[in-house]
């Protein structure tokens, strides 16, 4: 052991000093969006538009930020996000929805509205 501290001692203060620093979550969201999947067979070129409810299940108001996201299958058969674009089989591009960002009171449901055109040459299958 060198100077006031051992290793282990400083590992500790580490952690209690980083543990000290974060800050308490305070809220917590509880929302639900219905459908939660769709599974769409669509022709190249021809635009779908489906809607996608998000509802407010929790006690106070939530502002709800629309994103998208790659996926895949982790080894252990959970799904996973991915940045948008990183896969090859990426719906970057092709799906618009509106509104991107909205607020929802306590117990309030909002829609947001997809569209998806898939281009007419490329990978036939999209997630």
């Amino acid at each position: 052991m060198t100077g006031l501290f051992s290793p282990r001692q400083l590992a500790a203060l580490g952690a209690a000093a980083m543990m000290a620093a974060a800050s308490p979550a305070f809220c917590q969201i509880f929302a639900q969006a219905m459908p939660m999947k769709y599974n769409l067979t669509v022709r190249p070129g021809e635009p779908v538009a489906r809607d996608v409810t998000i509802a407010n299940l929790a006690d106070t108001p939530v502002v709800v930020r629309v994103r998208l996201s790659d996926w895949y299958l982790g080894a252990d058969g959970d799904m996973r996000f991915a940045p948008a674009g990183t896969s090859p089989v990426t719906l970057l591009g092709n799906v618009q929805f509106e509104p991107r960002e909205f607020s929802l009171q306590a117990g309030e449901s909002g829609v947001v509205h997809l569209t998806m055109t898939l281009p007419v040459d490329g990978v036939p299958t999209r997630w």
